[in-house]
């Protein structure tokens, strides 16, 4: 083999080895909510029991997901400095996908949002926090579900919605 070709090859397997899937670079959309039921709340702050419960509830998500069918939401703390967490990955996403896609928006919410209630989307997973229980809540928006879940939605008419699964 010649020495170019070797050079070839090598750099081929550096790119290979350090490669950083784009999908994970940046969010779909986040959303940083500093209200509850209309009224303005305060952020948490870096070291505060709050922020360290969330700091636990990330890698609980993140394994869990993993070994759930990419599905897992949990709640660690008492109030009123307990987290509620949700993480739910795409359907094709395969188990190492998912945990580094949950670990990747963990690190991300946390630099873009110090809010006790927030959400990230990635193009494998999304990822949910507040400082209170919106698991089955009416509160959830219907698209976030949608949208989760690769359902396309089409609005035929206002008030009537059609859904195609797949």
């Amino acid at each position: 083999m010649s020495p170019f070709h070797l050079y070839l090859s090598l750099l081929l397997l550096l790119l290979i080895i350090f490669h950083i899937p784009t999908s994970y670079a940046e969010p779909l959309r986040f959303e940083c909510n500093n209200t509850h039921d209309g009224k303005p709340v305060t952020n948490h702050t870096l070291n505060s029991t709050f922020h360290t419960n969330l700091k636990l509830l990330f890698p609980s998500l993140s394994s869990n997901a993993a070994l759930n069918k990419d599905f897992y939401n949990t709640s660690i703390g008492q109030d009123p400095n307990k987290v509620y967490g949700l993480v739910l990955c795409r359907g094709d996403a395969t188990p190492d996908v998912c945990r580094n896609c949950t670990n990747f928006a963990s690190d991300g919410i946390l630099s873009r949002c110090q809010s006790r209630s927030s959400v990230i989307w990635y193009d494998y997973c999304q990822l949910q926090y507040s400082d209170t229980n919106f698991f089955l809540s009416s509160t959830t928006p219907w698209w976030f579900w949608a949208w989760s879940i690769g359902i396309k939605i089409v609005i035929e008419r206002p008030g009537n919605l059609e859904l195609d699964i797949g």
